[in-house]
């Protein structure tokens, strides 16, 4: 008899413990109010703007992820867009609509290996650059 209570006790410890460490689902839907955003940036950020956990939309532009604690932030980065941060609080489902971003004219950048381009892009030396531009650092010097 004592056993079994033992072994009840036991397992109501852990069932007791494991529930205080539960997780919870969210998922959402994620558009700029017209069309889907595929494999926009799904990230649940804590109080320290620390990432806790990362997904992205699929090709419907919906996700689906699990959460550490509902008083995180849940913040949805797109290129283009401004980035949408919310408190997940009680909330398992999301509808986002996200805003574009107003343009920025680039009138002059300059990449790390100090080679001028032009409002156009006419790079200076392209054979240096190559195609791989995306590889190189960019200063935005001058932008509106």
């Amino acid at each position: 008899m004592n056993n079994r209570r033992f072994l009840l006790l036991i397992m109501l410890a852990v069932m007791t413990f494991t529930g205080a460490f539960a997780q919870h689902r969210i998922s959402g839907h994620v558009s700029d109010g017209i069309d889907t955003l595929f494999m926009a940036n799904v990230v649940e950020r804590d109080v320290n703007d620390s990432i806790i956990s990362i997904t992205h939309t699929d090709k419907n532009g919906n996700f689906s992820m699990t959460i550490k604690s509902p008083k995180n932030y849940l913040e949805v980065t797109y290129v283009g867009y401004e980035p949408y941060k919310v408190k997940i609080g009680s909330k398992t489902k999301f509808n986002i609509i996200m805003k574009e971003l107003k343009a920025i004219r680039c009138t002059e950048l300059q990449d790390t290996e100090r080679q001028l381009l032009r409002p156009n892009l006419a790079i200076t030396d392209a054979a240096k650059l190559s195609e791989e531009i995306s590889y190189h650092s960019l200063n935005l010097r001058h932008y509106e």
